[in-house]
C-alpha cells in the first residue's frame, strides 16, 4: 500500500500543476545600430532599426521581413510596442516610424552607452536586448 501511495503522490502533484497554455510566448526583441562608434562630445545622429522585432510565435503574419518595410505595428491584438533607453539623446526623436520600431535621434556622449530595446505585445508579455554605442577621439 505504501508503495502505491509513493507512486501515485508524484503522478497527482505534477497534473494539479497544469500550466495555462493561453498566455502565449514573448516577443523577441532585436535592432541595429547605425553607426556603432560616434565621435565623443559631438552631436551625432543614430539610427535604431528595430523593424525586426515582432512576435513570430504568436503572430507571424504580423512580422515584416521587408527591407523598407514599418516593422510589426503597434496596434492590438497581434502587434509590439516599443520603448527605447537612450542615453545621451538630445531633444525627441529626429525622426521615424510611427510604431517607434525605426527611429534617427541625436546623441553627445563622451563614453560608451548602452542603448536598450523593451518590446511589449498585446498579452503583456515582453523582451529586451541592448547594443552599446562607442566613443572615438576627434578627428583633429
Amino acid at each position: 500500500m505504501i508503495r502505491l501511495i509513493i507512486f501515485l503522490f508524484p503522478m497527482v502533484f505534477l497534473i494539479s500543476c497544469s500550466i495555462d497554455e493561453n498566455e502565449g510566448w514573448a516577443p523577441v526583441a532585436r535592432f541595429t545600430l547605425t553607426p556603432d562608434y560616434v565621435v565623443s562630445g559631438e552631436s551625432t545622429e543614430v539610427v535604431l532599426d528595430a523593424r525586426r522585432s515582432c512576435d513570430a510565435l504568436d503572430n507571424p503574419e504580423l512580422c515584416d521581413t521587408s527591407e523598407d518595410g514599418e516593422g510589426t505595428p503597434s496596434i492590438c491584438p497581434g502587434g509590439i510596442t516599443y520603448t527605447w533607453s537612450i542615453p545621451g539623446q538630445q531633444g525627441g526623436v529626429l525622426a521615424g516610424t510611427d510604431s517607434g520600431s525605426y527611429i534617427r535621434v541625436s546623441v553627445k556622449i563622451d563614453r560608451p552607452v548602452r542603448i536598450d530595446l523593451k518590446v511589449v505585445d498585446c498579452d503583456g508579455m515582453e523582451s529586451t536586448t541592448y547594443k552599446w554605442l562607442g566613443v572615438t577621439a576627434s578627428g583633429e
